[in-house]
């Protein structure tokens, strides 16, 4: 487990100023109130700015286990989303170019200067890939921790039919998933709901957004991948448990990659031994990721 070393890559950086204790804060943007948490130090050194980004529904708290130590070798930013926690909604749709504009706007309030390097999980790894799309000089490195991945429905299809679905098999999963998906976004409520209903429609286009967008900047990433088998997940699929999660990691990957910057050099990292909160289950893990794409981005 991490816990707070000097690591020697990044020796001069924990030599700056000691740390500061967790200190939560209420910014306003736009008008409304909004909940961040920043961890580290602000120093002439320009100690790099890591922010994270949580899943849909989630805040600050999800990533409880790894701030303190990711704030050892530089200055941490999390926060809770419009509607979300302890900040206020904004009564804007929370599209992921609103979401992109409303962060930035947070971020220059809060007095931490970019390049930063973004961490997103789940839902949130499509939030930091717009957010790389529409300010790419604001960013120095992705962190994508078992990210929503942007799959196109042909894609998807080939996923299925490779997992041992016939053509007809493959419409009626989708349906099937569709009324399932459609049935839980109705039972929430709130501003949970509307993130909800974005991710909704943005998985009925395929992705399409996120697909057209221009590449990623070059810059340092890495790829986390939830790879624990859960048999209970692929009872009643035409595979047997291990071969349809080796098809799904297999389908998953190489969409996540699509995340990546155009050339290579981007770390994918199966997580064995975790579910859908690798951050949770796995902490050292994801603080060790962090460190990595932090030190290639220190090292240019």
């Amino acid at each position: 487990m991490l816990k707070r070393y000097c690591f020697a890559a990044i020796l001069a950086l924990c030599l700056t100023t000691a740390l500061t204790a967790q200190d939560d804060q209420t910014i306003v943007v736009d008008g409304r109130s909004m909940r961040v948490r920043t961890l580290g130090v602000f120093d002439v050194r320009r100690r790099p700015v890591v922010v994270f980004e949580s899943g849909a529904g989630t805040g600050i708290n999800t990533w409880s286990a790894v701030l303190q130590d990711v704030s050892a070798f530089a200055t941490v930013v999390a926060y809770d989303r419009a509607g979300i926690g302890g900040s206020d909604d904004d009564g804007q749709p929370p599209t992921p170019q609103h979401v992109a504009r409303t962060l930035r706007a947070l971020l220059a309030s809060t007095g931490v200067k970019p390049p930063y390097v973004l961490v997103g999980h789940s839902w949130g790894g499509l939030l930091i890939r717009m957010f790389a799309a529409l300010y790419p000089a604001d960013v120095a490195g992705l962190v994508y921790v078992d990210s929503t991945d942007p799959r196109s429905p042909e894609q998807n299809a080939a996923y299925l039919r490779t997992s041992g679905y016939t053509d007809e098999g493959i419409l009626e999963f989708m349906e099937r998933q569709r009324q399932q998906m459609s049935a839980f976004v109705g039972s929430r409520t709130g501003p949970y709901r509307a993130e909800m209903e974005v991710i909704q429609a943005a998985e009925r286009s395929g992705f399409a957004e996120f697909r057209a967008l221009p590449p990623p900047p070059s810059v340092p990433a890495a790829i986390l991948v939830s790879n624990r088998l859960d048999p209970p997940m692929w009872q009643g699929r035409p595979c047997e448990p291990a071969a349809c999660h080796e098809h799904w990691m297999r389908a998953r990957v190489q969409a996540l990659k699509s995340l990546a910057p155009v050339g290579g050099g981007t770390v994918v990292t199966l997580a064995d031994r975790s579910g859908h909160e690798i951050q949770r289950d796995q902490p050292a893990l994801v603080v060790s990721a962090i460190l990595r794409v932090v030190s290639a981005q220190s090292s240019r």
